[in-house]
């Protein structure tokens, strides 16, 4: 299937799907192509802009996935845990303070 961007004598403008560039031409010929405003079969292909595909885009990662050398850093460090947030009752430290203190 083709598309065509066509214009009629009256300057009328629309598109129309053809099975090939022949069938057009063959339908043209027997004068089958009208316009579909005003049906006037003086119709002339206009310049259109072919349809390209998109370029195939990499999957994206994960938001899990550290984006940046020092979000990675960072998840790297968590691994081995090295980092991380210390809870006092994790900790075995007291409720309120994060020396072992009880307020």
């Amino acid at each position: 299937m083709i598309r065509y961007a066509m214009t009629c004598d009256k300057n009328h403008s629309f598109e129309s799907w053809f099975a090939s560039a022949a069938a057009f031409d063959k339908l043209q010929g027997a004068g089958m192509v009208q316009c579909s405003i005003c049906g006037s079969v003086s119709v002339t292909k206009s310049l259109m802009t072919p349809a390209l595909q998109a370029q195939a885009r990499p999957p994206e990662a994960p938001l899990s996935t550290p984006g940046t050398r020092a979000e990675q850093a960072l998840a790297e460090m968590q691994d081995r845990g090295g980092i991380g947030i210390c809870r006092p009752v994790l900790c075995g430290r007291g409720a309120g303070d994060p020396r072992g203190r009880r307020a």
